[in-house]
């Protein structure tokens, strides 16, 4: 039996080289407004997949990362908001036919 060791390595290596060929943009830090966005998909993504949990739990998230990062309440309130809006309705589209699919 052949190892797929070396195809691995050179799949690595080819993957390492090509990332040196990037342009500059690529290696930049993300502004101010894509760690908002980031941060709140990521906390409405875990409400929605967890609405069990307590909702205080999501709310210290959000403060804390708020104290943490110095970063405007009123902008992560309206973009965390969004982004559990979009959550919730992406679930309610996609769970109306799997509830028909399956009477």
């Amino acid at each position: 039996m052949k190892s797929i060791y070396p195809i691995v390595t050179a799949s690595s290596l080819a993957l390492f080289l090509a990332s040196c060929d990037r342009p500059a943009e690529a290696a930049r830090a993300p502004t101010q407004a894509e760690e908002i966005a980031e941060f709140c998909n990521q906390v409405a993504a875990d409400f929605t997949a967890n609405p069990s949990a307590p909702t205080g739990m999501f709310m210290g998230r959000v403060q804390q990362k708020i104290l943490e990062k110095e970063w405007d309440p009123n902008t992560v309130a309206t973009a965390c908001s969004e982004a559990l809006r979009r959550k919730r309705e992406f679930i309610q589209q996609h769970a109306q036919p799997l509830q028909k699919g399956s009477q």
